[in-house]
């Protein structure tokens, strides 16, 4: 938990792809545990904030993290991820809790990078 320094890149973004821009050492965050989504979730003042999260192109059934880390955890919302949705975001609730959600990968919207240790 919390091996990383986090950005939040406010203003919007059509891809999360863009940390590098950021920082050089710069990567679309991954959270690995229910903590580190607490965390960001604490930081997330909008609705939608990308996360690191991609679906593979051939095997649609499968995610993976731009970090190239494992995906050993994950918080999906109900009926989730979404067929048509090629990129996950952290989505804040009205209650103030978060549960991640699929879009298109062209929507604009802020995002998480991290920097390596």
């Amino acid at each position: 938990m919390y091996q990383h320094t986090y950005l939040l890149v406010v203003g919007p973004s059509r891809t999360y792809l863009t940390c590098r821009q950021v920082h050089a050492s710069a990567e679309p965050v991954s959270s690995h545990d229910h903590a580190t989504d607490a965390f960001l979730l604490s930081l997330v003042w909008t609705s939608q904030t990308w996360l690191g999260l991609r679906q593979h192109f051939v095997n649609r059934d499968d995610w993976f993290w731009e970090d190239g880390s494992p995906v050993d955890y994950t918080n999906w919302g109900q009926n989730e991820p979404w067929k048509g949705g090629h990129c996950a975001y952290l989505g804040k609730l009205g209650d103030g809790s978060g549960v991640w959600s699929s879009l298109t990968c062209d929507r604009y919207v802020s995002y998480f990078c991290q920097l390596q240790p």
